[in-house]
């Protein structure tokens, strides 16, 4: 009972910290602990775990970091995607609600294009797990030209985390696109251990998932496919969606003989015999 009762202590106390920590109004308490990645290519996987993923089996290990303190998180994918509409999803920063599992909330605060032909876009982001909230400031820079982006904290506004750092990199395939994503985090204070692990789960494993998943339904339709569009008041835009072709109905077989109408064939035969003879014997009297 008296473990319990520090738990639940430490739970009060820890949301009560969380609900004051983030500030933006004023900087992070540093400058960045944990090495910040850098765009371009992986160089994580060996070439029989390329040949894995490509073959659709995801891969996920940990790579030690050069400094030799500390370790990132990897996980490699394959998406049955194009890169552009892999893309599109994971720059969909303002559906990340939607998209992705315990994101609560995203708000850009600041957008502007690099001179590379980029991106550097700061977000506002709130996850909800467990009943924690937390939120955190992140800066996000895309590289198109070399097939990454790049994050880490906003250190000019206070977390509530103490740091985190992450990376993607998206690769075209012979049937679509290899995605890698990795990422460390540094939390504040104490945390129960089912928390930690939502939050790994949300940051490495829930990646693979939620990128396919929304990766497929924006894939354009075949060439040729006929497309309904309508409004939606739910998107407050137009939604299109291919007409799924109606099958052809098939040609009503024309009718066979059947034991009943043999039935009524030699009914009605009988019955017209029966009629002849009698109209015949009437005849025959009259005469």
């Amino acid at each position: 009972k008296m473990m319990k009762a520090v738990w639940i202590a430490g739970i009060i106390l820890q949301r009560a910290a969380l609900s004051t920590a983030h500030d933006p109004a004023r900087p992070h308490d540093h400058t960045g602990v944990l090495e910040p990645f850098k765009h371009g290519a992986p160089n994580v996987l060996t070439a029989a775990e390329i040949q894995a993923v490509d073959s659709g089996r995801p891969v996920q290990k940990t790579v030690q970091l050069e400094s030799g303190v500390g370790a990132r998180a990897v996980a490699v994918f394959h998406v049955d995607a194009p890169p552009d509409v892999v893309w599109s999803c994971i720059n969909d920063i303002r559906s990340y609600p939607r998209m992705v599992p315990g994101v609560a909330a995203t708000s850009v605060y600041s957008e502007r294009k690099s001179r590379s032909g980029g991106s550097v876009t700061h977000v506002e982001y709130t996850l909800a797990l467990l009943g924690y909230k937390m939120t955190y400031f992140l800066e996000l820079s895309y590289e198109p030209k070399l097939q990454s982006m790049v994050f880490k904290l906003d250190y000019s506004r206070n977390s509530d985390l103490d740091d985190t750092i992450g990376y993607w990199h998206v690769a075209p395939t012979a049937a679509g696109s290899r995605v890698t994503y990795s990422a460390a985090l540094i939390l504040k204070g104490w945390f129960p251990k089912p928390v930690i692990n939502v939050l790994l789960a949300t940051s490495l494993g829930k990646a693979t998932s939620w990128v396919g998943a929304e990766a497929e339904k924006r894939l354009p339709p075949p060439a040729g496919t006929a497309k309904m569009c309508k409004w939606s008041w739910k998107k407050l835009r137009r939604v299109c969606a291919p007409v799924r072709e109606s099958t052809p109905a098939e040609p009503t077989p024309p009718l066979t003989p059947t034991f009943l109408s043999h039935i009524v064939y030699l009914t009605l035969a009988l019955a017209l015999a029966l009629a002849a003879t009698a109209y015949t014997r009437r005849v025959a009297q009259g005469l």
